[in-house]
């Protein structure tokens, strides 16, 4: 099975709604146990990760037949960063404050300025080229991070306080840590602070 196979995805259903499993059974609680154990022997299999992936499709991506975004794991603007200037919560609703757009809009993560993306009117872009030190956005549509400043997605554990308030906000959960051992997180925010205190004397 593979990660792009369309009928993979129709496995399941099928395997619930198929006569076999619905002859002979009294009532719909019968069927619960068949798409149960169905479902927990699929879930069973093994996902594929990501450098599994990339190495099973590499003829593709050297023929460029596809391609893969790979974010930079760090980038000199992220020194700009002031976590404690962050409000308390980010509404993904929010226009953008130029033209009114409400789809593929993104946040200024130095000034918290909603603009819309350079596929709608480039409010965006613009506000990251034109307004000095404002490199870096963060999408609503999907918690990517650009910096203008690096032209690349940028993917970094001190850019995961305001990935989780625009996840709080589209999914009223927080956003998992990704970014391996908790340790990392208390050195980011260690160096947040230290370097806040840094500013102030």
């Amino acid at each position: 099975m593979s990660l792009n196979d369309p009928d993979s995805s129709k496995q399941t259903p099928q395997s619930t709604s198929s006569p076999s499993s619905t002859s002979g059974s009294v009532g719909a609680g019968s069927d619960e146990p068949c798409a149960s154990s169905s479902a927990a022997a699929t879930s069973q299999k093994r996902a594929t990760t990501l450098t599994e992936y990339l190495e099973a499709n590499l003829e593709a991506l050297q023929n460029e037949e596809m391609f893969a975004v790979i974010p930079l794991k760090n980038c000199p603007h992220l020194k700009l960063l002031r976590p404690e200037t962050c409000p308390a919560s980010i509404n993904t609703q929010t226009p953008c404050s130029d033209c009114g757009a409400e789809v593929e809009n993104w946040i200024c993560l130095l000034c918290f300025g909603v603009y819309c993306g350079r596929y709608v009117q480039e409010h965006m872009l613009r506000h990251g080229t034109e307004t000095v030190d404002h490199p870096l956005a963060l999408s609503f549509t999907d918690l990517s991070v650009w910096c203008y400043g690096c032209d690349a997605y940028i993917d970094h554990p001190a850019l995961h306080h305001y990935k989780n308030l625009v996840h709080l906000d589209k999914f009223q959960e927080p956003l998992v840590w990704s970014y391996g051992s908790d340790l990392v997180l208390d050195v980011v925010n260690a160096g947040a602070s230290s370097s806040s205190k840094q500013k102030g004397d």
